[in-house]
């Protein structure tokens, strides 16, 4: 009954920390974010729903970086908080272990991890694909409608509006200038008032402009025919209203299905399926760069092969010759049609029969220089063909080499966003058992030398999990070291904590280690 208590007392105290320290980070990663787009975001006339729904999938985004800092954080306040009222040595002295005292924010911490794993591979890629397009959509929204003094203002489509004055209520303008390009003629088409009034309407689709006092500018097309026509017309007016159409500063949102081959959006399922299909592209990508080279260097190969099975090679050129040509001799020797089918035009297969053999297929009799198997009259042209095949070849390999590198990438992104997905909630374990038993030895609570020491060990983790997974996209380590590099070397140092903490050592005391070096001199004094 007593351990049920103190059970419930330690998650109480955990609780209130957690949830502080999990909306402080997420706060501070949201405004980071809002710093970065600032410019995307302001002065585009946004409605407030629109900036919620941002910030909302935004937030979200952001869990897999807030979490494992909030329970690092809350771990060491919790336990610092316990050692500084001396309720940790309290809860000691009545025989209960530090690993009973941690178990119930074990369990917590499991669940917490068991739920990120679900928020990774389920939440996370749809908070992602709705941040994503919402962010885009933002990003390519057009500025508010704000026409200035003396400004000339091109926002809305097909219009050049300049205004030489604004009263301070925003209606009444002075020294109108309109230019109309949506005839997209190239003709002058030009207005202009010495005042009016601007507004727009109540469903706000359309900006309206009463002028007074102006002509209008229209330049028409010249008849050929009647050389006293007038190029240019002018109309002067007492009153006038024009519409311009504002229907492209509207929201339009992008659909949604247009992101979702991202791979930050798919499941653990989705891109298991994805690496697959990818994989299946780039070994079709490196055939292809073997079937060209053979292609562009059939002779080549052709004679590659006489030399490994001659008797083969003369018996299936013997019965391409008879299927090809019924009336060549069956005594004659065999030559290999179409060898020089690409060679200034020369087609051996049009007429074999008088054509000299090109070179001997018996193996006996093949010169080990390669030229010299050809007649003498075609070595020009096999030169020339070969260097220009050497430069296509090359230039094709750098080519394919690019497209392949970058489909490796590509695939290594699939494979780093999959094991992420476990990482994240390796994290939140690896963390727990670095700070409540960091918070038991400290022995300090409050936002004091607990925030000082969570944010410094979590900034090592973030740094070394980012060097892990760059190395991993680069392809210079392997994809399991890279993503697991960082929780490799925290987890021996959360194990080291533990047993400190749990055998009571003074880790953090200057006496333990003075001690310790003066032990380690006297040793080497000795020998």
């Amino acid at each position: 009954m007593k351990i049920k208590k103190l059970y419930i007392l330690i998650i109480k105290s955990y609780l209130g920390p957690f949830a502080a320290t999990f909306c402080i980070a997420l706060f501070v990663l949201l405004m980071q974010f809002l710093w970065k787009y600032i410019d995307d975001l302001v002065g585009k006339g946004l409605e407030w729903h629109i900036i919620a729904e941002l910030m909302f999938y935004t937030s979200s985004t952001f869990v897999p970086l807030a979490l494992p800092l909030a329970i690092l954080l809350s771990s060491i306040m919790t336990f610092g908080n316990l050692g500084e009222h001396s309720e940790l040595t309290a809860i000691k002295a009545s025989g209960i272990s530090l690993q009973k005292i941690m178990r119930p924010l074990f369990v917590m911490s499991l669940i917490i991890s068991l739920l990120a794993f679900y928020f990774s591979n389920n939440v996370l890629p749809i908070a992602n694909l709705k941040m994503r397009s919402l962010l885009w959509d933002v990003r390519n929204q057009k500025p508010a409608l704000n026409i200035k003094e003396g400004i000339f203002y091109d926002e809305i489509d097909g219009y050049v509006i300049k205004v030489r004055h604004k009263d301070p209520d925003g209606q009444n303008i002075g020294g109108v200038i309109v230019y109309d390009h949506t005839n997209k003629s190239g003709k002058y088409n030009i207005t202009t008032a010495e005042k009016g009034k601007m507004y727009m309407t109540e469903d706000k689709r359309y900006l309206m402009f009463e002028l007074e006092n102006g002509n209008n500018y229209l330049e028409q097309n010249q008849n050929r025919d009647n050389v006293d026509k007038q190029p240019f017309q002018r109309t002067k007016f007492e009153k006038q209203q024009m519409q311009f159409d504002l229907s492209s500063f509207s929201m339009e949102r992008t659909d949604e299905e247009l992101f979702k081959s991202n791979f930050q959006m798919l499941n653990i399922s989705q891109l298991n399926t994805a690496v697959d299909t990818l994989y299946l592209d780039m070994y079709k990508e490196q055939d292809n760069i073997q079937k060209t080279a053979l292609k562009r260097y059939y002779y080549l190969s052709q004679f590659i092969d006489s030399q490994k099975d001659s008797t083969k090679k003369i018996k299936t050129v013997k019965e391409t010759v008879s299927n090809n040509n019924s009336a060549t001799n069956s005594t004659q020797k065999p030559v290999n049609p179409g060898l020089y089918d690409d060679f200034k035009g020369v087609n051996l297969s049009q007429n074999l029969s008088s054509v000299d053999p090109l070179f001997k297929l018996d193996s006996a009799n093949i010169d080990t220089n390669f030229i010299n198997n050809f007649p003498e009259k075609y070595r020009g042209h096999i030169y020339d063909a070969a260097v220009i095949a050497c430069k296509n070849q090359k230039e094709y390999v750098a080519v394919i080499k690019d497209v392949i590198y970058n489909q490796g990438r590509y695939i290594n992104k699939h494979l780093i966003e999959i094991q992420r997905k476990f990482t994240l909630s390796f994290a939140c374990l690896i963390l727990f058992f670095i700070g409540a038993p960091l918070g038991a030895i400290i022995r300090r609570g409050g936002l004091g030398l607990p925030l000082v020491a969570s944010v410094l060990l979590f900034v090592m983790y973030h740094i070394l999990s980012i060097t892990g997974e760059k190395m991993a996209k680069e392809g210079a380590w392997n994809i399991y070291y890279g993503m697991w590099f960082a929780s490799g070397i925290f987890s021996p140092l959360g194990i080291i904590l533990t047993i400190k903490a749990t055998t009571d050592t003074p880790f953090f005391e200057k006496d333990f280690y003075l001690g310790l070096f003066k032990r380690l001199f006297k040793k080497n004094k000795k020998q």
